[in-house]
């Protein structure tokens, strides 16, 4: 509840405002001549704010009310004239315009007026942030669609998938009676489009989850469209193509409000943020050994996916599956002088119904000079999950869910953790980075470049007879 309303507390007024710029409780705030908009998705109780909605002319209210409204993002100006004469004295965006999508109603409200001054009650909380989820497939359906119902920071609006029959299929696992997602597809015909979609001003962030080819069209559409985009791994098909993504990222970012993240499940996975904890305290990497070997049938529900089985990019299920293999690797590459500086490697295609290549072992050389060995097969019989890494003052091996950690001179511990995917944290953390208006760095679009160098060069090498890369982007 509102108490005491803002339509009580607000002072409207079209005459009596004092000239001149604006000053805290003894001023007014004017916005004559100009639009106010209302982020509708931020309101918690949208009757007291009525008042203030639609298109106003002549407004004045108290300069406390006007100045932690605009903080929270509750009322914005539709021009930049607004910015030349009132709060910070220049034609340049304020300093929040990259304000948190959603803050708690107490928190925002303590930092800028007296807490029971505010429109909202202490305990009183905003809405969730609206958000689509793009993609109808194996991974939305198994794990975004669960990890959306759990996180109470956002709000599914919307589904679009390439087909209405996939995004009911992902609509069906909702498990939330407060709201049933909207549909969207490529084949629903007018107004069911993915422009449509992110047309929507109730949508402020969107999740994708597409085949690799496809994804960096429908991240560049959202970005600009204003929206935030949590991306699935990879970042693109390839790091030419990943660097002119960024690079377009960049460009918008500022003047659309927005943030690019990419979602890299393997750095939210328990077993691996103790892995690399505790090897950041053992000092300098000496030795590394990387095996992940596994068999891809063709009665696996991921080789059951065409744009899978017949891949249209580099690596096949080398590179779908192995950005997450050398995102823990660059994990526990630990240190500057232990970033991957070059590489040797040799791929081979050994199963037929794994194109182009389906193996590759490589040699990584890092800046420091020492050398370890990447291996990786989703063609092979036999069977391994194992980070094996010594540093100056001790060791740290990972295999399956268990963390070996063995300091120099010290007692060797093992910790096991509960098997999970990493994909609910990952959303989580996403969710709230948007609430708190910054980002999360384990989901930056620079570390998801180095994750697809490492394998790029690595497959390139292959292909020119083990030919020595360089790595530009670790």
């Amino acid at each position: 509840m509102c108490s005491p309303s803002l339509t009580e507390r607000a002072e409207k007024t079209t005459s009596g405002a004092p000239e001149g710029p604006p000053v805290p409780d003894d001023r007014w705030l004017r916005g004559d001549g100009l639009q106010w908009q209302l982020d509708a998705f931020l309101i918690k109780d949208a009757h007291a704010l009525l008042p203030l909605h639609g298109d106003m002319t002549a407004f004045g209210y108290r300069m406390r009310w006007g100045y932690m409204l605009l903080l929270l993002g509750l009322i914005a100006p539709c021009t930049d004239d607004f910015y030349g004469a009132s709060l910070w004295g220049s034609r340049r965006k304020p300093p929040h315009h990259r304000r948190p999508v959603r803050r708690e109603a107490s928190e925002a409200v303590e930092a800028v007026a007296d807490p029971e001054d505010g429109p909202w009650s202490a305990d009183a909380k905003m809405a969730p942030i609206g958000v689509a989820l793009i993609g109808g497939g194996l991974f939305a359906k198994q794990e975004h669609m669960p990890a959306l119902m759990k996180c109470d920071n956002l709000a599914l609006k919307a589904i679009y998938s390439r087909s209405l029959k996939s995004a009911k299929e992902t609509a069906a696992l909702n498990t939330r009676s407060e709201a049933t997602p909207d549909l969207y597809s490529a084949d629903s015909g007018p107004g069911k489009s993915y422009d449509d979609l992110l047309a929507r001003d109730d949508i402020a962030a969107v999740i994708l989850a597409l085949p690799i080819p496809s994804q960096p069209a429908h991240i560049e559409a959202a970005l600009a469209a204003g929206k935030h985009v949590l991306a699935e791994k990879p970042l693109a098909p390839s790091v030419d193509a990943g660097k002119k993504l960024i690079d377009y990222y960049r460009d918008v970012a500022e003047s659309k409000g927005v943030t690019f993240a990419i979602a890299e499940n393997f750095r939210f996975k328990p077993v691996f943020e103790y892995a690399a904890a505790e090897a950041a305290k053992l000092g300098k990497v000496e030795h590394f050994s990387v095996r992940v070997f596994y068999y891809m049938g063709q009665d696996t529900q991921w080789y059951g996916t065409e744009w899978r089985a017949k891949p249209e990019f580099q690596g096949g299920f080398l590179l779908d599956g192995g950005v997450h293999f050398t995102a823990a690797t660059r994990m526990l590459l630990t240190g500057h002088e232990s970033r991957a500086a070059e590489v040797t490697a040799f791929t081979a295609q050994v199963q037929a119904h794994l194109p182009p290549i389906d193996t590759v072992n490589a040699v990584v050389r890092l800046e420091s000079g020492v050398s370890g060995t990447y291996q990786q097969s989703c063609g092979t019989r036999l069977s391994a999950s194992a980070w094996e890494f010594g540093y100056e003052r001790g060791t740290v091996c990972v295999v399956g869910d268990k963390v070996t950690v063995t300091p120099r001179g010290g007692d060797q511990t093992v910790k096991e953790f509960e098997r999970t995917s990493g994909v609910s944290e990952e959303v989580a953390a996403w969710a709230t980075a948007l609430v708190e208006g910054k980002s999360d760095e384990r989901q930056a679009v620079d570390k998801a470049l180095g994750d697809l160098e490492m394998l790029e060069l690595m497959f390139e090498s292959g292909l020119n007879g083990g030919e020595v890369k360089k790595f530009k982007h670790q």
